[in-house]
């Protein structure tokens, strides 16, 4: 979500899942990338870039206890990368080193390579991570394997 003059996620003050986004230029006078209002319980932010937005990258009225963050990147946020929302592990302040930014291609470079969130993969054949971000590489082995698991020939 990108480029826009308000908030690129409102959360209001309801529960809010955000997994695997790319949150990035949503540069109003005061917008975040996530403004959470004041947090529900349960609510998550992982995997997701949060860059270049106009005020914080993830923003919460109150003290957000009930947040949870893990594996997210807060690269340059106006104002900073938080707002009473507490680092979680695997949270960096990389530049996302976008491919294209300015003509929308928001592949990252190799600095956010693999250090999204862990998990296993189809078949429990490895344990591995995934790239921070919506977009994921688009690796010449990993495109191997999915066409081997989906039967579709190079």
């Amino acid at each position: 979500i990108e480029a826009n003059a308000g908030s690129a996620i409102d959360g209001g003050n309801s529960a809010l899942s955000v997994f695997a986004c790319t949150l990035d230029g949503n540069t109003g006078a005061s917008t975040d990338g996530v403004n959470l209002g004041t947090p529900a319980m349960g609510e998550n932010i992982v995997n997701t870039i949060l860059s270049k937005n106009g005020r914080y990258g993830a923003n919460a009225t109150l003290d957000a206890d009930s947040v949870w963050t893990s594996h997210c990147d807060y690269f340059g946020n106006a104002t900073a990368a938080r707002n009473n929302v507490a680092a979680g592990p695997g949270d960096s302040t990389l530049d996302p080193t976008f491919t294209n930014r300015g003509g929308g291609d928001f592949s990252i470079g190799t600095n956010l390579a693999a250090l999204g969130y862990p998990g296993v993969f189809p078949a429990t054949l490895s344990t591995g991570y995934l790239d921070i971000g919506a977009v994921q590489r688009q690796c010449v082995a990993v495109l191997l394997f999915l066409r081997t698991l989906v039967g579709v020939g190079l």
